[in-house]
């Protein structure tokens, strides 16, 4: 296990001097000719990685950012709707509180995100009054990085927008709390910090808001 996990690091970083060793492995023919041998790191995990269906060109790449993390703005996060449990708490409630949400928001252009998964199909979505726009992820891409990517890319409309002040609304409280986090290493928390900074610094405000998902009360689903 713990070889599958340096594998996994070690494919984001190309320049490490142990990637082609391992992922190019040499001497297969000499190891399989004495089998009383260890073989290199690369040459047992070959078989293991395509057990998995590991593919490289999945795996995003680390690189040195420009502006150094502690520079960046951390954004603002209201998480009030979470405070309630949602399995106990009736739909009903949640519109109810919901609503309440928007209405302190009610002169703030409203921006919703979502990503999603059918089958191996990924997608980021962001809706708001001038339309939706989706785009395509790799198949390989994990629900909490859909969520990721759909709120970096609401960044898009606020950085084009004449407005001044939104709300961007999302129901996954795993990307809110990553985002509000101190690991950015993460290379879509990392832009969105980068593009939160570039907006707030040109007098923009922008709030990320928890919103309940099936209870009837996000706008994309009606």
């Amino acid at each position: 296990m713990l070889s599958i996990q340096y594998s996994f690091r070690l494919g984001s970083s190309q320049s490490n001097p142990a990637y082609n060793t391992v992922f190019s492995p040499k001497f297969k023919a000499s190891f399989s000719s004495k089998p009383n041998q260890i073989p290199t790191l690369g040459i047992r995990m070959a078989p293991e990685l395509e057990k998995i269906d590991f593919k490289r060109n999945t795996v995003s790449q680390l690189s040195v950012p420009a502006t150094p993390p502690w520079l960046l703005r951390r954004p603002v996060i209201d998480l009030t709707l979470h405070s309630s449990d949602k399995s106990v708490t009736t739909p009903e409630v949640f519109k109810a509180r919901f609503y309440e949400l928007c209405d302190r928001f009610k002169n703030f252009y409203h921006i919703y995100t979502d990503g999603s998964k059918i089958g191996r199909r990924v997608s980021a979505t962001r809706c708001h009054k001038c339309g939706v726009s989706s785009i395509r992820l790799l198949d390989a891409t994990s629900i909490f990085n859909a969520e990721l990517h759909a709120i970096l890319l609401s960044l898009d409309v606020v950085r084009k927008s004449k407005e001044k002040h939104f709300p961007l609304l999302s129901d996954s409280y795993s990307s809110l709390t990553a985002l509000g986090g101190s690991h950015v290493d993460h290379g879509t928390i990392y832009k969105y910090l980068k593009t939160y900074s570039t907006v707030s610094n040109c007098g923009k405000t922008v709030i990320l808001c928890w919103i309940p998902g099936h209870v009837g009360s996000r706008k994309r689903e009606s």
